[in-house]
């Protein structure tokens, strides 16, 4: 870890930061406090290895059994394996994995793509250039068959694996991890560790956030938390997101400069002799751009749900049995999914449904509801009524509690 320089870089952009290995009354070599500028690290980070924290709630972590063991091969089938567990298009998000895949489940990582570029901009404003960009949960003290429960004031972050973990609103932190633990089944924590860094003046007690009921071993805080993430990091417990077209650019040889222009006229040189040719290959080839053109108009007018065009031809005739075996039962599926939501539904006014998406005999649903336990027993009375049900995310907003429900085919 010795001269690493780590940067904690906050939903709201702001930093903090710390230099490996200084000493711990160096104030020059940290600021483990909150900051809006990175500036002065430009002329720090100059010979260092830079490590970026992101925030457990920018990104989504899961494990899914993919079949084969190439690298490439895991990348490429990696989106189409966490597509159930993200809102949006598998387009608009970046996937990564670890160094090191595990033999059974591959941990993935998935982040926005606008979120990873806007905080790449903000580091190359400033000149910075990171090694890794990772995110804090998997930075977390981490034992076997134990959860680390990191609060601050607004937020909480929770690991819950080698690779596995997230992040809440610290308000929803006591509702939020009774769900968590009973979906955990098997894998329930054998033991809790809690690390309290909110502010002495809070004036909220640690276990007013926390069922009643639940065990913990309280942690009493003897550094900052960047001191914490940085010395806890491990690049084989963490999954760096700079991969495949985001992965970390070297910096060229400054000595290569000064063959630059002889490059210059030697591309020129080779453009020249290259046209002839070239303009009657593409005088050729014009002809099979507009056969292209023409056919993937005709595709994206006849399935324009379908955003990336690969082999017109075989895709076509893939949404054609799918239209053909969804006409056989999906339309019973849906009804019988629909009619036991809808039971459940009509008997909390409080309820404002937002959303509605039914695909591959699942139906999800979006909605707004008064509270955490009229959550639990809309999930209750949906299971009752003969259908299996899983609660995707909850959390509070002002009043009343926004939440992703699942209902799938089948009863409990």
């Amino acid at each position: 870890m010795a001269n690493e320089l780590f940067i904690r870089i906050h939903s709201d952009l702001s930093v903090d930061w710390v230099i490996s290995g200084s000493a711990p009354d160096d104030i020059s070599a940290k600021a483990d406090q909150p900051s809006t500028s990175l500036g002065q690290l430009t002329d720090i980070s100059h010979g260092k290895k830079i490590t970026v924290f992101i925030p457990g709630d920018m990104v989504l972590l899961g494990s899914h059994n993919i079949p084969v063991r190439n690298r490439q091969k895991i990348l490429q089938a990696a989106p189409y394996a966490m597509e159930d567990d993200l809102i949006g298009d598998i387009e608009d998000f970046h996937f990564a994995i670890p160094a090191r895949t595990p033999d059974k489940k591959i941990p993935i990582c998935s982040v926005s793509r606008q979120d990873l570029t806007r905080i790449l901009d903000l580091l190359a404003e400033y000149k910075l250039q990171p090694q890794a960009i990772v995110t804090d949960t998997l930075s977390l003290p981490w034992v076997p068959a134990s959860w680390t429960i990191l609060v601050e004031n607004k937020k909480t972050t929770i690991r819950t694996d080698q690779f596995a973990g997230f992040a809440i609103d610290t308000n929803d932190l006591k509702g939020y991890i009774e769900i968590a633990i009973e979906e955990a089944d098997d894998s329930s924590p054998a033991e809790l560790s809690v690390i309290d860094y909110r502010s002495p003046d809070n004036g909220q007690s640690l276990e007013s956030l926390l069922p009643d009921s639940l065990t913990f071993k309280k942690i009493s805080p003897q550094e900052s938390v960047i001191d914490l993430l940085a010395s806890n990091y491990q690049e084989n417990n963490a999954i760096n997101l700079l991969q495949g077209e985001y992965a970390a650019k070297h910096i060229r040889n400054q000595n290569l400069k000064k063959w630059y222009p002889a490059a210059a006229v030697f591309i020129l040189f080779l453009l020249v002799k290259m046209t002839g040719g070239a303009f009657e290959y593409s005088k050729l080839s014009s002809e099979s751009d507009k056969l292209d053109q023409q056919i993937n108009q005709i595709f994206r007018q006849s399935l324009p749900e379908v955003k990336r065009i690969v082999n017109p031809r075989a895709q076509m005739q893939q949404q054609l049995s799918k239209l053909k075996s969804s006409n056989q039962n999906g339309q019973a599926d849906f009804f019988a999914h629909f009619s036991n939501t809808a039971k459940a539904i009509k008997n909390n006014n409080s309820i404002i449904i937002k959303s509605l998406k039914y695909r591959n005999n699942r139906l999800d649903i979006e909605l707004n509801i008064d509270n955490l336990q009229s959550l639990e027993k809309l999930k209750q009375s949906i299971s009752q009524a003969g259908s299996r049900v899983e609660i995707q995310s909850a959390a509070v907003q002002g009043e009343q509690v926004a939440a992703r429900l699942r209902v799938l085919g089948g009863s409990l």
